[in-house]
C-alpha cells in the first residue's frame, strides 16, 4: 500500500512528537501533559475530539460521510 504525500510530508512531525511523548513519561491515569499536547495535534489537523475518558484519555473521530468512523 502506497504512503500518502501527506504522511510523507508529516514523517519528520511524527517522529518529533513520539520523541517529545517518549521524553516526558506520565504515569498512568495522570497523562496531563501528553493529553494536553494530543488534543493541540487533534485541534491542530481539526479533528473533533473529547477529553476526559479514563481521566486523561481523549477520543478523536475521523469520519469519512456517512461509511464507517476511526476512533483513535
Amino acid at each position: 500500500m502506497p504512503v500518502s504525500d501527506e504522511i510523507l510530508r508529516l514523517h519528520d512531525d511524527m517522529t518529533a512528537w513520539r520523541r517529545h511523548i517518549h521524553a516526558h513519561p506520565e504515569i498512568a491515569f495522570e497523562e496531563v501533559a501528553t493529553a494536553d499536547f494530543v488534543a493541540a495535534r487533534l485541534e491542530e489537523f481539526g479533528i473533533p475530539f473529547q477529553r476526559g475518558w479514563a481521566t486523561t484519555g481523549i477520543v478523536g473521530s475521523l469520519v469519512n460521510g456517512d461509511g464507517p468512523a476511526i476512533a483513535l
